[in-house]
């Protein structure tokens, strides 16, 4: 475990982020700093009138051990955020990495949805997660969807299965990778190569940005920010979100190379 990973341990880092989300939201500037350019249509002020309403779940919680490790439980365990990779059978979205989530049904809040949807895409149990607040809304002008992140946090490691159909891996992502200067990269010019994907074999894959001719849904993008996590690429409205809750905890921004 590294002396980064020893000083986020998870019960600090939940203190930063409860006593952040009690104060003004970062908000649309830290979700500028992921955000593709250009980013067509998008406003951070702006809502899609109709559009529809969907929740995510940003969830922290002791990850695994490095192999080799001792399993001295005097040692704190890594800050880990959990990720999906999609699969290509999802309507939106193919084989994008995000968080689980999806569209809230009528009747339900924002917390409830994203709790929901955690449980059928991961088996995360709708009572594990402890809610710590609302991330700022995020509109996504391709799918019209605007997107409510919740932060939660759970003082156990949940034992996930993922859901075949929507689901090709759980990714586990830990926050010391995440807050590395060298995970942001600014993405740009859009080539195959620029975005890592752990299966680019695959014509889709290989350009996982791509799925309609050449465009993802509003692009195509000039630059494409993303997170590097060890082969899979983070980015879009999924690294727009990780980005406001790593300013939550501190982090400054991507290096200016990657802005």
């Amino acid at each position: 475990m590294s002396d980064r990973e020893r000083q986020l341990a998870l019960e600090d880092l939940v203190a930063r982020l409860a006593d952040a989300l009690r104060r003004p939201l970062p908000g649309a500037a830290a979700q500028a700093w992921m955000a593709p350019q250009p980013r067509s249509g998008w406003n951070p002020r702006a809502r899609a009138p109709g559009g529809r309403a969907a929740a995510v779940l940003v969830l922290v919680y002791p990850g695994a051990g490095d192999q080799g490790d001792p399993g001295d439980d005097r040692l704190p365990s890594p800050p880990t955020i959990l990720l999906t990779e999609r699969t290509g059978l999802v309507e939106r979205h193919k084989r994008q990495v995000s968080f689980p989530g999806g569209a809230i049904e009528r009747g339900e809040s924002p917390e409830q949805a994203a709790l929901r949807e955690a449980a059928e895409e991961t088996a995360v149990p709708v009572g594990l997660p402890r809610i710590l607040g609302r991330l700022t809304p995020l509109w996504v002008p391709a799918s019209g969807f605007t997107i409510h992140p919740i932060a939660a946090w759970a003082d156990e490691r949940p034992s996930l299965s993922r859901q075949r159909r929507e689901v090709a891996r759980i990714i586990e992502a830990r926050v010391a990778r995440l807050l590395d200067p060298r995970a942001a990269h600014a993405g740009e010019g859009i080539a195959a190569a620029q975005l890592p994907h752990p299966d680019a074999g695959r014509p889709s894959a290989a350009r996982p940005w791509a799925d309609r001719g050449g465009r993802e849904e509003g692009g195509p993008w000039a630059r494409a920010p993303y997170f590097d996590l060890d082969g899979a690429a983070l980015w879009g409205a999924s690294a727009m979100i990780m980005a406001e809750w790593l300013a939550l905890i501190g982090w400054p921004g991507p290096p200016a190379a990657a802005r």
